[in-house]
């Protein structure tokens, strides 16, 4: 399972896995895989990131500008 991987499966599947690790290290790929996959890999990553942030993070911008706000929120 990889978010790089050629397969689109195998980045379909790592997109659930990481949101199961519930490490804030997965937040960055998941917005990456919103540009530019498939349309199966972008609505598995933003799942993913719906059930981290509590937010539909459709597309990467969003994705972005709801990471930088929290970044900021963190001590």
């Amino acid at each position: 399972m990889d978010l790089k991987s050629d397969d689109w499966f195998d980045r379909f599947v790592a997109a659930g896995a990481l949101v199961e690790l519930g490490d804030a290290r997965a937040v960055e790929p998941l917005i990456t895989t919103l540009r530019g996959s498939i349309g199966s890999v972008r609505r598995a990553a933003a799942w993913a990131l719906k059930k981290i942030s509590g937010k539909e993070l459709q597309d990467a911008e969003a994705g972005e500008t709801w990471w930088q706000a929290e970044k900021k929120n963190k001590p």
